[in-house]
């Protein structure tokens, strides 16, 4: 769809996600729980590695040093105690909470109202993911549903993951962003932030280093 343009241009810009051989982000793909990790952790800088709990990571998978550093930072937990599902779809309500959570956003108490379907989310997703819908962070359909179970395509996670980060400053050095919408995200050390006014909040992960 041509409104997803240039979410897909901007994530490929900053080096988020990336493409097949021939570059293309194939927008309307599902996203793996174990790619989505990836990205996670790329968007916010994340590099430590603490250990996992999960039979189903091998050592030897192209994700299993990206989950432990997903777990280590606390903002995944698995599909059971022991298992993570690397290779299953991730959910819109599973990309909602792992990215409200890297937010240090706050499960809102009540019954969540912001979409048609809300009644569909499940127990441990619905605080955060209305907090993330009063943020802006997520939106749901035209027809005013979530579709909370549905999985999550490449290009929608493109625009959650954009609404998260907003700007993200990736380099040390003086940084002088002027008038910038949404949040501002830096994800990396050595970084003086001057003359910039953003719309958003100003988030330093926990990777960045004092």
């Amino acid at each position: 769809a041509a409104y997803l343009d240039p979410y897909i241009e901007r994530v490929t810009q900053l080096g988020l996600m990336r493409g097949d051989i021939d570059g293309n982000l194939m927008p309307e793909s599902d996203i793996s729980r174990a790619e989505f990790v990836t990205i996670v952790n790329r968007a916010f800088g994340y590099d430590e590695m603490g250990g996992i709990p999960f039979d189903d990571v091998p050592e030897e998978a192209w994700y299993a040093e990206d989950v432990d550093i997903g777990y280590t930072a606390g903002y995944i937990t698995g599909t059971s105690e022991s298992t993570f599902s690397p290779l299953e779809p991730v959910t819109r309500e599973q990309a909602a909470v792992m990215l409200a959570r890297n937010l240090v956003m706050q499960p809102a108490v009540g019954e969540n109202v912001s979409f048609t379907d809300s009644r569909d989310l499940s127990a441990w997703s619905r605080g955060l993911v209305s907090t993330a819908s009063q943020y802006n962070l997520i939106s749901g359909y035209p027809d005013g549903s979530f579709h909370p179970q549905d999985a999550i395509t490449r290009g929608e996670a493109a625009i959650m993951l954009l609404n998260a980060v907003g700007t993200p400053i990736q380099e040390p050095g003086v940084q002088s962003l002027g008038n910038v919408w949404g949040n501002v995200t830096i994800t990396t050390s050595g970084v003086t932030l001057r003359d910039t006014v953003g719309g958003g909040n100003l988030y330093i992960p926990a990777g960045v280093g004092l």
